[in-house]
């Protein structure tokens, strides 16, 4: 992430104006850059906001779906302790994998990398700037 990166030339350099407009302009104080930083950080995240509470609903939801599955798997796993041999452990991983896709539960929960990967050159080019 330097000044002749893809990062700094689509999104840092436009936040380096905006910062120094916010700090010298608006603010006129020493702490103007840490209140360009807030704001800019506000802004990202209400813009993200929708995105964010997708992914916090969907944790949720997988959440509550493994709390549900609790009894299943704990059945699984004792029999994954149990297991002696490498065809036992398959089997038995096997199972597992199907008591997940029986009940449409994700072993990612509910990450989203939609919400990351707009978030990842924001945050660097603020860091770069």
């Amino acid at each position: 992430y330097t000044k002749t990166g893809r990062t700094w030339l689509w999104i840092g350099q436009y936040m380096v104006a905006f910062m120094h407009w916010m700090a010298n302009d608006v603010f006129k104080s020493t702490n103007g850059i840490g209140f360009a930083i807030i704001a800019i950080t506000a802004v990202i995240r209400i813009v993200l906001f929708p995105i964010m509470f997708d992914q916090q609903r969907k944790a949720t939801i997988q959440s509550e779906k493994m709390a549900m599955l609790q009894p299943q798997l704990s059945t699984v796993q004792a029999a994954m302790k149990t297991a002696q041999t490498q065809e036992e452990k398959v089997a038995v991983n096997t199972a597992m994998m199907s008591v997940y896709r029986e009940n449409n539960v994700s072993m990612i929960g509910g990450v989203n990398f939609l919400s990351m990967l707009i978030q990842l050159p924001i945050i660097s080019s603020l860091y770069t700037a």
